[in-house]
């Protein structure tokens, strides 16, 4: 039986110290950097879902590298919503945009956790996929 990989690891771009690509955001950023994080938002656990939700949406999650020292919006994001396909069907999309796509690298240990999840997942089931892949969750709660 072949020996486990270790896990990848990279140059942090801060710090230069080799960590694990997932964790490649966590160290302290330098005097004058802005700390980037890989987070997200689940929309419908949000405190403004109520006011900001769309017609027909039931489901919608914001994920990318936020910049959370000081809160400075973002590098990039896309999204992963529940679409209804129809009256009877509905199925989740992703939408990402150009600026985006080196969210396909920085974020493939994720999408390789979703490949597994199947066409029966829940929004429950992806929340988990993004913290056990150490991303943030960065919502701001209803109380």
């Amino acid at each position: 039986m072949p020996a486990a990989q270790a896990p990848l690891k990279v140059p942090c771009r801060r710090c230069g110290a080799l960590v694990a690509k997932a964790c490649a955001s966590d160290c302290p950023p330098a005097a004058g950097q802005i700390r980037r994080v890989r987070g997200f938002y689940q929309q419908s656990r949000a405190w403004h879902w109520p006011a900001s939700k769309l017609p027909g949406e039931s489901e919608n999650f914001s994920i990318g590298i936020y910049h959370v020292d000081p809160d400075d919006g973002c590098e990039y994001e896309f999204s992963i919503r529940l679409a209804r396909l129809d009256d009877s069907q509905c199925a989740w999309s992703i939408r990402i945009f150009d600026e985006s796509w080196r969210a396909l690298d920085e974020f493939a240990d994720v999408f390789s956790r979703l490949a597994a999840l199947g066409e029966e997942t829940t929004a429950e089931k992806i929340r988990c996929v993004f913290t056990d892949c150490g991303v943030v969750d960065l919502t701001k709660a209803r109380l």
